[in-house]
């Protein structure tokens, strides 16, 4: 059941209550997008595969433009079979190209992964890479990043990228927006909202959710989460925190992640000066 439970963890984290473009007392959408569909498709080993992305692009606000090519280009270089884009002459400023090159390498690791297995395949092979506006506010944009990939472990893999820009400047979020003396402040928050997330799904069951997040350093002494790697995003009144499968505990944990009001960061001093002024 514990693990049932989990599994939607993995499912739902980064994705919101919907796919939206913004709620009901947003203003009028101001940032137009274009789509792309793109995929390779190969046979191995008489199994079909098949590597697919689903992305919009920005073309009306060049910051947020720029911000979401950067994020294609990490992307690309996180994939290590055939290296950065730059060093096969990609055009790095262009979506379409760096869409097409993380395809391509996909598909060329997936058809090696399957090559160097003996016998037949045992598991469908594929990835999924979906971008979508999460959310636009006048204030502002929201994007979710999603990966699926099915190869040849025991289970799909599964990442996402939930990145804000602060409009009309098309600025990306960063750490930079909260307040520099307040970091450890926020780390100890996202942990108590982590662990009591991970407690209420795991209830009725004899885990330890200290030791399941490495919540002790080899002296004994208490260790703090490190912000996710990825970031944190906005979506509607909160500030989201989402952490990578195991990247701070096993894969059956999911994704865990921490919602924290705008409201209570800025009445505890958390948020940078424009970020809090933005907070009504």
């Amino acid at each position: 059941m514990f693990m049932m439970a989990l599994s939607v963890v993995i499912l739902a984290a980064c994705t919101g209550s919907s796919k939206t473009d913004g709620d009901s007392s947003s203003k009028p959408s101001a940032l137009s997008l274009d789509s792309i569909a793109d995929s390779v498709c190969f046979k191995v080993k008489g199994q079909d595969v098949c590597v697919k992305a689903n992305v919009v692009v920005p073309s009306n606000n060049e910051n947020v433009k720029k911000g979401v090519t950067e994020i294609f280009r990490q992307l690309g270089q996180d994939d290590d079979f055939t290296g950065y884009p730059d060093s096969l002459k990609v055009d790095t400023n262009d979506v379409r190209s760096l869409v097409r090159f993380l395809l391509e390498s996909k598909a060329a690791w997936l058809k090696s992964d399957a090559e160097d297995l003996t016998g037949d395949l045992e598991t469908p092979l594929s990835y999924t890479l979906d971008m979508y506006q999460l959310e636009e506010t006048g204030n502002h944009v929201t994007f979710a990043f999603t990966e699926e990939s099915m190869f040849s472990g025991p289970h799909p893999y599964y990442s996402c990228l939930g990145v804000s820009y602060l409009m009309p400047s098309g600025r990306k979020l960063t750490i930079a927006d909260f307040s520099s003396d307040k970091t450890d402040e926020i780390r100890k928050e996202v942990q108590s909202v982590v662990k009591r997330n991970l407690t209420e799904l795991s209830k009725g069951e004899d885990v330890d959710i200290d030791a399941a997040l490495n919540l002790k350093n080899e002296d004994g002494s208490d260790r703090l989460l490190e912000l996710p790697e990825n970031g944190f995003y906005l979506l509607g009144d909160s500030m989201v925190f989402t952490y990578q499968t195991d990247e701070i505990c096993s894969y059956a944990f999911g994704m865990p992640e921490a919602k924290i009001p705008l409201k209570q960061m800025k009445e505890k001093g958390w948020l940078g000066k424009e970020l809090s002024d933005l907070v009504k």
